[in-house]
């Protein structure tokens, strides 16, 4: 299932939307759809699909998707199963827009979270622009350490101090270590609901102290959010 929800901030909840439109063909384009400061947002994903193998959810609900069902065909399972790999895609580059503009406070250059700054970065993305940008979460989070230790706060005009990008080293160093103990695949699909349960008693059983934990907990926030 692909989501939809992206916190940014802490305050702002940002809803984006797969849906269809016709273009007079068989298949139908794929939209990306959003609200941003009332502004609605429409992105074109390149993605087609038949109508009939599409799941379209209520306001309610989340996830649009192309339908995966054994009763189909091995080549239209295929061709479906694939266009939910891309739409997982997009949506970790809605992610990553989050990301960006979370962290807007600590970077001279920093991004507004406008409908305008969403459009063009995702766009450009879709386009291959700044390939370098990392999709899983090791090499993402390494960019984020990677990038903060570049940036400056403006209100002192000063880099993030040696120790705070240290803390945060050891932080993903933690996090994979558990990972390797539990045999979890560190991706996207970890940072779920029962993550901190998992992750925190695995943290009591290692003998790390409350204020490791609780720092662990928010440097890890300040990373994926």
């Amino acid at each position: 299932m692909v989501e939809n929800q992206i916190l940014i901030n802490g305050r702002f909840s940002l809803r984006v939307n797969f849906n269809l439109k016709g273009i007079g063909g068989k298949k139908s384009q794929i939209i990306l759809t959003t609200t941003i400061n009332k502004e609605r947002v429409r992105i074109y994903t390149g993605l087609l699909i038949e109508p009939e193998f599409w799941i379209k959810t209520t306001k309610t609900q989340i996830g649009e998707r192309a339908l995966e069902d054994s009763t189909l065909s091995k080549v239209q399972f295929k061709y479906n199963k694939g266009i939910n790999r891309e739409l997982k895609k997009i949506f970790d580059y809605c992610h990553e827009y989050g990301v960006e503009v979370s962290q807007n406070h600590l970077m001279s250059n920093g991004m507004e979270h406008t409908a305008h700054n969403f459009k063009s970065y995702i766009n450009n993305k879709l386009r291959g622009i700044e390939a370098s940008i990392n999709k899983n979460p090791v090499d993402f989070i390494n960019a984020y350490i990677e990038r903060k230790s570049q940036m400056v706060n403006k209100d002192t005009q000063r880099k993030i101090v040696s120790g705070t990008i240290y803390n945060h080293r050891n932080a993903l160093q933690r996090l994979q270590k558990f990972c390797t103990d539990k045999h979890f695949r560190l991706t996207w699909e970890l940072f779920n609901a029962q993550l901190e349960e998992h992750f925190t008693a695995w943290m009591i059983s290692r003998n790390y102290t409350a204020n490791t934990i609780v720092s662990q907990y928010s440097i890890m926030k300040s990373m994926v959010e």
